[in-house]
C-alpha cells in the first residue's frame, strides 16, 4: 500500500527492509511524501528535516541517529495534522478525522523557492480578500496574491526574490472564510525563511497553437538565465524563449509544425532563483489539435465593467485579416440593446475587460452579448477556429454602493520624495491634493509638489512626490476620492501611518573641504551633503577613509564629529601646509541609514577656510539693530563690534545672538548718544574688531566696515485713545510714525484690522472698509454707530500695511467711546 501510494520507494532492487533501522531523515521522508511531497523535485534528502520543519513536524532527532519509538509517534501524530500538498489536512484525507474550525487561522507558511511564499489555511477562504495585496505585508515586497483552487491555500508571488536563506516576516489582516463569517485580523507570522535546497524539474509539456507550446516547472524559473530548447535534435527551428519569472516557460517556433506527430523536446540550462540547476530532460510534446470555436462566460459585471472569459486566447480581426483597431474592437460588444456599446475594450490573452463608464449597466439580469461578425471582421482562436454566431450571455449585476478603501502604502519607491497609495478599486479625482493631508514625524504638515494616477492591470494607485525629502515615521489623511461606479461612493475619511525609509545613495560629489593651516597642526573641515553613519568601515570617522594631498592619516591624527553628524574636523599633527586646489582622497562611505555611496572613491578640491563677513545689517527700532554673519560664531564680545552714529563711534550697550541655519543673528543695542532718531536715521557704519570674533572653526574674523543698512524700523501708531475721536459719521484716521500704505489691491488694508462694536465682530469688507489716505490709514464704518457705543480696534501681525521699506506696523489696540456728533 505504500508502495503503490508512493510513499517509500525501496532501495531500488526490489526490496524494501522492513525490519532495518528507521533513522530521522527516512522517517522525515516518508512522512513528507504522505502529505504529497516528493524528492527530489519538492525537496532533496539531505534537507528532508529542514523542510519538514518547515511545516511544523518538529519532534524528531538529529545527527542522523535511529529513531526512537516514541518519536516516530510524535512524527505522525504532528504529520496527521499537517496540510498535505492538496491542502487538505491529512487526517480529513485519511478520513481519520473531520474537525470543525471555529475560526480562521493560519496552518502554515512556506518559501520553499526564493519567488513564492505558501499560506495555507484551516478552511476555505474568501478569494476577493485572500487576492486582495493590501490584506498583507511582506517586509517591503510587492507581490500579486493568487488563491489555489483548493480555495486554502494562496501563493504570493514576488516581483523580485528572496536571498537564499533570507529572513522575513508576514503580516496578514483582513482575511475572510468562504463560509462561516470568520475574520482573520493582524496575524503575524514572527520570523520565517526563505529556504531553498530543492533542484528544479521539467514537469509537463503543453500545445498551445501550431507555433507555441509551454514547459512547465516545478518552480519558478530565473528569467535572466536562458533556458536551452531543443525539438527533434534541432530540427525545428526556435524564434524565441519567453521567461517571466514564473515556472511556465512559453517556446515559440519560426514555423509550424506539422500536424498529428508526438515531438521530442529536451529542456537544459534551466536554474530556480536559488541558482540551482534542473536535470536535463526530454519531454514528448503531444500533437492535440483544437477544432472547437471559442467559448465565453462572465468572469464578473458590474454596473461600468464586464470582464469575460474565453476558455482559450481570442483573437478579434477586421474584414482585411488585420487585427481589430482599438475602436473597431468596441463594435464586437453591447449590452442590452445594440447602441450601449463599451467605451473601452481590453484584451488579455483569454481575457476580455469591457469598459461601459459611459454606457453604464442597469442593476438585475443584463444580457451580454458578443457579435461574431462586426464591421465584417471576425473571431478566431491561434488554431484559426472561427466563431459563427453570437455568444450571448447574462450577467448579474448589482448596484454599487462600496466606497472605494485603500488597501496599501509602497515607501521603497528609490526616490526620498516619492511614495504610493494603492485603492481597492479604479477611482476618480485621485489628483486632487486637497484629499491628502500629510504629516511627517514631527507633524509637521508635508507640502505635496505633484501627485499622478496610475491604473495598471488591477492595481489603481497614486504616486504622490512631496517638495521635500520625508524620512521615519509618518502619516496620510486620505478623503474626498470617489471611485468611477455610478454611485461615485466617496472613500471614508482615513489617516494611515506610514514608514519612510531613506533608501537614497549619498553622493561624495557633494562633500565639501575646507583647511587652516596652524602652527604645528593642519585642521581640515569635511562637509557631507546628509547626516551619515559613524561606525563600521565605511564611517566619516574611520580615518582610512581619508588622503590628504597624499598624507595617509596615522595613530596621531584625529577624525572627529564637528557638529552633527554631517560634518567631521580632521586634525594632522604634522608641519606640511595646504594649497587651494590641493585633493582630499575619500573612499567609499555609508549614510546614516546604511546606504553605501554611488561613488567608490571620490576626489575633492581644498579650499582655505574663510574669515566670515556681515551679510546683511538693518534696523530693528530706535534702540537695536540686526546683524546677520554669514556662518557660525563661537566667540562673541560686544568688543567685537564698533557703532558709528550721530558723530560717534562706540561699542553696544549689549548684545544677544542666535545661531539659525548655519548663520548667526546678532541684536546689539545702541548706547543711548547712538540711538536713532527716526525710522530714516540709519547707523553710518559697523566696525568688526580684528582678532575679537572666532568663528566654530577657530578662525577670527577680520576687520572690516560695513556701511549698507536696511530700514527695518515698523511704523507705530502714533498716540493713544486720548487722541482719536469716533463719532457717530463713522470714519477715523489713523496716523503712524512715518508714512504708509496699504499692499495690494484696495480694501486689503482692512483685513489687518479686527473690530468689535459692543462686544460683536465686525465683518472685514461689509461692516467697516480702511485704505491709505495721505500716508495714514482710514477706516470707514459702512454700519450705524449710536452715541455711547464701545469700539474695540485691534492690530495683531500686520500683514497689509506697510513702510515704503516693506515694514509692516507695530501691533496696537484702541478701545473708543462713539461720540455723537453736534
Amino acid at each position: 500500500y505504500a508502495q503503490f501510494k508512493g510513499w517509500t520507494k525501496g532501495y531500488g532492487d526490489g526490496t524494501f527492509g522492513p525490519l532495518d533501522t528507521l533513522t530521522d531523515k527516512q522517517a522525515a521522508t516518508f512522512l513528507l511524501r504522505t502529505l504529497g511531497y516528493n524528492d527530489p523535485f519538492d525537496f532533496e534528502y539531505v534537507h528532508a528535516l529542514t523542510f519538514a520543519h518547515s511545516f511544523g513536524i518538529n519532534a524528531m532527532i538529529t545527527n542522523g541517529n535511529a529513531v526512537k519509538r516514541g518519536e516516530v509517534f510524535e512524527l505522525m501524530f504532528d504529520t496527521i495534522h499537517t496540510f498535505n500538498k492538496d491542502g487538505v489536512i491529512l487526517g480529513e484525507a485519511l478520513g481519520v478525522f473531520d474537525p470543525e474550525p471555529s475560526e480562521i487561522d493560519v496552518v502554515s507558511i512556506v518559501a520553499s523557492n526564493l519567488k513564492e511564499v505558501v499560506i495555507t489555511y484551516n478552511v476555505t477562504v474568501d478569494k476577493a480578500t485572500a487576492e486582495d495585496e493590501g490584506n498583507y505585508t511582506l517586509d517591503g515586497y510587492t507581490f500579486n496574491a493568487e488563491l489555489q483552487s483548493d480555495g486554502r491555500k494562496v501563493i504570493l508571488i514576488l516581483n523580485d526574490n528572496f536571498e537564499n536563506q533570507e529572513e522575513f516576516e508576514l503580516e496578514i489582516d483582513g482575511i475572510e472564510s468562504d463560509e462561516g463569517g470568520y475574520i482573520l485580523e493582524d496575524y503575524e507570522s514572527g520570523t520565517l525563511q526563505a529556504f531553498d535546497v530543492t533542484i528544479p524539474a521539467a514537469l509537463s509539456i503543453e500545445l498551445k497553437n501550431p507555433t507555441t507550446f509551454e514547459i512547465e516547472f516545478s518552480e519558478p524559473i530565473d528569467s535572466t538565465k536562458a533556458v536551452d530548447v531543443e525539438i527533434e535534435n534541432d530540427i525545428y527551428s526556435i524564434n524565441s524563449i519567453n521567461q517571466d519569472g514564473s515556472a511556465i516557460v512559453e517556446i515559440v517556433l519560426s514555423t509550424e509544425l506539422p500536424s498529428e506527430d508526438d515531438y521530442e523536446v529536451v529542456v537544459s540550462d534551466a536554474y530556480d532563483y536559488a541558482g540551482l540547476k534542473a536535470p536535463t530532460k526530454s519531454l514528448v510534446l503531444e500533437y492535440v489539435e483544437d477544432t472547437d470555436a471559442p467559448e465565453a462566460t462572465i468572469g464578473s459585471a458590474n454596473e461600468s465593467e464586464v470582464v469575460l472569459q474565453f476558455n482559450e486566447d481570442v483573437f478579434f480581426y477586421d474584414e482585411s485579416d488585420n487585427l481589430a483597431s482599438s475602436s473597431e474592437l468596441l463594435e464586437f460588444f453591447y449590452h442590452s440593446y445594440s447602441s450601449y456599446k463599451p467605451t473601452e475594450v481590453t484584451i488579455d490573452e483569454n481575457e476580455v475587460t469591457l469598459d461601459f463608464t459611459n454606457n453604464p449597466l442597469p442593476t438585475g439580469s443584463v444580457k451580454i452579448v458578443v457579435v461574431f461578425n462586426a464591421e465584417d471582421g471576425y473571431i478566431q482562436d491561434s488554431w484559426d477556429n472561427v466563431v459563427d454566431e453570437n455568444i450571448i450571455l447574462y450577467a448579474t449585476v448589482e448596484a454599487d454602493d462600496t466606497p472605494p478603501t485603500v488597501t496599501k502604502i509602497i515607501t521603497d519607491t528609490d526616490d526620498p520624495n516619492t511614495f504610493e497609495i494603492y485603492f481597492s478599486e479604479e477611482v476618480l479625482d485621485s489628483t486632487n491634493e486637497d484629499n491628502y493631508v500629510i504629516e511627517d514625524e514631527e507633524n509637521e504638515e508635508v507640502e505635496i509638489y505633484d501627485i499622478d494616477y496610475y491604473s495598471d492591470d488591477d492595481e489603481f494607485y497614486v504616486e504622490i512626490e512631496t517638495v521635500d525629502p520625508i524620512e521615519g515615521d509618518c502619516s496620510i489623511e486620505i478623503s474626498g476620492v470617489t471611485d468611477i461606479s455610478v454611485s461615485e461612493n466617496t472613500i471614508v475619511t482615513v489617516t494611515k501611518n506610514f514608514t519612510k525609509e531613506d533608501e537614497l545613495k549619498p553622493s561624495l560629489a557633494d562633500v565639501e573641504a575646507e583647511y587652516i593651516n596652524g602652527d604645528n597642526q593642519i585642521f581640515v573641515y569635511v562637509t557631507f551633503p546628509e547626516e551619515m553613519s559613524i561606525s563600521g568601515s565605511y564611517s566619516i570617522l574611520n580615518k582610512n577613509n581619508y588622503v590628504v594631498d597624499g598624507y595617509s592619516l596615522d595613530g596621531d591624527d584625529t577624525v572627529k564629529l564637528f557638529g552633527g553628524r554631517d560634518q567631521v574636523k580632521i586634525t594632522i599633527d604634522d608641519t606640511f601646509t595646504l594649497s587651494d586646489g590641493n585633493d582630499l582622497e575619500i573612499a567609499r562611505m555609508a549614510d546614516e541609514a546604511g546606504n553605501l555611496s554611488a561613488e567608490l572613491h571620490q576626489e575633492i578640491n581644498m579650499y582655505e577656510v574663510e574669515s566670515l563677513e556681515i551679510s546683511s545689517a538693518k534696523t530693528i527700532d530706535k534702540s537695536h539693530l540686526e546683524i546677520i554673519i554669514d556662518g557660525e560664531l563661537d566667540v562673541i564680545s560686544v568688543t567685537g563690534f564698533e557703532v558709528e552714529n550721530n558723530g560717534s563711534s562706540d561699542v553696544f550697550a549689549s548684545i544677544a545672538y542666535s545661531v539659525i541655519d548655519g548663520e548667526t543673528k546678532i541684536i546689539g543695542t545702541l548706547k543711548v548718544d547712538q540711538q536713532l532718531t527716526s525710522s530714516s536715521d540709519l547707523p553710518d557704519s559697523i566696525s568688526i574688531i580684528a582678532d575679537v570674533l572666532k568663528d566654530d572653526k577657530g578662525r577670527y574674523m577680520d576687520a572690516a566696515n560695513y556701511t549698507v543698512f536696511e530700514d527695518g524700523y515698523k511704523p507705530s501708531l502714533v498716540g493713544d485713545e486720548e487722541d482719536y475721536m469716533l463719532t457717530t459719521l463713522g470714519v477715523l484716521e489713523l496716523e503712524f510714525t512715518e508714512s504708509v500704505i496699504e499692499v495690494g489691491s484696495d480694501g486689503t488694508a482692512a483685513f489687518d484690522f479686527e473690530i468689535e462694536l459692543n462686544g460683536e465682530i465686525l465683518t472685514k469688507g461689509t461692516d467697516f472698509t480702511a485704505y491709505d489716505t495721505s500716508g495714514n490709514i482710514t477706516i470707514d464704518f459702512d454700519i450705524d454707530l449710536d452715541a455711547g457705543d464701545d469700539v474695540i480696534i485691534n492690530v495683531d501681525d500686520s500683514i497689509y500695511i506697510e513702510d515704503s521699506s516693506g515694514n509692516t506696523i507695530n501691533d496696537f489696540s484702541l478701545e473708543l467711546e462713539v461720540l455723537g456728533v453736534i
